[in-house]
C-alpha cells in the first residue's frame, strides 16, 4: 500500500477507524496535523467550517485568510511587511486552524455556539499577533519593540478592521476579552467576557494560541528566535537563548499546564474529538507532539550539559517559507 493510500477520510467513518488509524504513517500524520503539505492550511480549514457552518458565506474565510496575507506583507491597510521571525504569518496561520478544530471538536461534543461567535474567535486568531506589525506611521525599528503590549494594539488593529468592513457592533465590543486569553501575564479568571459563549471562544483562542505554538515542528528551533524578539523588545528575562531553552520545560509544567487545565477549562479535550471526527484518529495530536518537543528538549539539553555536541547538532530543522 503507497503512502497516499494510508490517508484517512472523513467518509472511512465506519470502516474500523482505529485499527485503520493505528496504520497511518507518521508523514500522513504530520501532514495532517500541519493541515497539508504546503504550510497553507486554508483548504482544510474551510472543509471544517463547512461542517460546522454549513451555510456560512463561502468567501468569508478566503477573505480573512488573504487580508492577513496582504497585512503581513506589508501590502494593504498601511502595514509595512513583517519582519519578527517568531510571531510571523505562519503562527497566525497556524493559531486560525488550531481555532477553528476546537471549534469543530466543541460542535461535534454537541456545544453548538451561534456562528457569529465561532466566526469573531476565527477573526481574533488571526489578528491576535497583529500588534507586533509595524505601520507606515511606527518610527520602531522592530515590530518586537512592541511585544510587551502587543494584544492592546493587536485590538485596535481588529476593532479597525471588524469598523471598515461592516462587521456588528456586537464583534467590537467583544474581540477585546477573547484576543486578551493569549496574553500570559493576564488570568483568564480576571477578564470581563459578555456571555458564557464568548469566554468559551476566548478559552478557544487562549488554549490554540499555546497548541500551536508548542506543538510545532519547528517549536524548539524557533525559541533561539523568541529570544531575539525577547531582546529587541527590552525584555531582559534571559541571558541567553539558551537559558531560555533551560527555563521553557519548567514554564509548561508551571505555567502552561495551569492555563491548559485549569484556567481555559480542559478545553484542549476537544481537540482529540476533532481528530476522532473528521480523521477517524482518536488522540490529540497536538499535545502527542507538545509531549514529544518537551521530551526531545530535555534530552537535548542533558546531550549539551554533558558535553555531548553543540545544541546546533540536534536542532537543525528549518522553517518553511510562505
Amino acid at each position: 500500500m503507497d503512502q497516499q493510500s494510508e490517508i484517512i477520510h472523513p467518509e472511512q467513518k465506519d470502516k474500523k477507524p482505529h485499527s485503520l488509524a493505528r496504520h497511518v504513517s507518521n508523514r500522513e500524520i504530520r501532514q495532517i496535523f500541519e493541515g497539508g503539505n504546503d504550510a497553507n492550511p486554508l483548504e482544510e480549514m474551510q472543509v471544517i467550517l463547512a461542517a460546522i457552518i454549513p451555510d456560512c458565506p463561502e468567501n468569508f474565510l478566503v477573505r480573512i485568510h488573504q487580508d492577513m496575507n496582504g497585512i503581513f506583507a506589508g501590502q494593504l491597510r498601511g502595514f509595512r511587511e513583517s519582519q519578527v521571525k517568531y510571531h510571523d504569518l505562519r503562527h497566525t496561520r497556524n493559531v486560525a486552524l488550531a481555532s477553528l478544530r476546537l471549534f469543530h471538536g466543541l460542535h461535534c461534543d454537541g456545544i453548538n455556539l451561534p456562528p457569529d461567535v465561532i466566526l469573531l474567535g476565527i477573526i481574533c486568531a488571526y489578528f491576535h499577533d497583529t500588534g507586533m506589525l509595524l505601520t507606515v506611521r511606527d518610527s520602531a525599528p522592530s515590530g518586537a519593540a512592541y511585544l510587551k503590549n502587543h494584544e492592546e494594539r493587536s485590538i485596535s488593529f481588529i476593532r479597525q478592521y471588524l469598523h471598515d468592513h461592516g462587521y456588528p457592533s456586537a464583534y467590537i465590543d467583544n474581540c477585546a476579552s477573547i484576543i486578551n486569553c493569549t496574553n500570559l501575564t493576564t488570568a483568564p479568571g480576571n477578564l470581563i467576557f459578555e456571555s458564557e459563549e464568548i469566554e468559551i471562544a476566548g478559552n478557544v483562542l487562549g488554549t490554540a494560541d499555546i497548541l500551536a505554538q508548542m506543538a510545532d515542528r519547528y517549536y524548539l528551533e524557533s525559541l533561539p528566535l523568541l529570544y531575539m524578539e525577547q531582546q529587541d523588545a527590552g525584555i531582559q528575562q534571559h541571558r541567553s537563548s539558551l537559558a531560555l531553552m533551560r527555563q521553557t520545560t519548567a514554564f509548561y509544567h508551571e505555567v502552561i499546564e495551569r492555563r491548559l487545565f485549569h484556567d481555559f477549562k480542559k478545553t484542549c479535550r476537544f481537540m482529540r474529538t476533532h481528530f476522532r471526527e473528521r480523521w477517524q484518529l482518536d488522540r490529540d495530536l497536538y499535545m502527542d507532539f507538545i509531549e514529544k518537543n518537551i521530551k526531545y528538549l530535555e534530552d537535548v539539553l542533558r546531550w549539551h550539559d554533558n558535553g555531548e555536541g553543540d545544541l546546533k547538532l540536534y536542532l537543525r530543522r528549518h522553517q518553511p517559507k510562505i
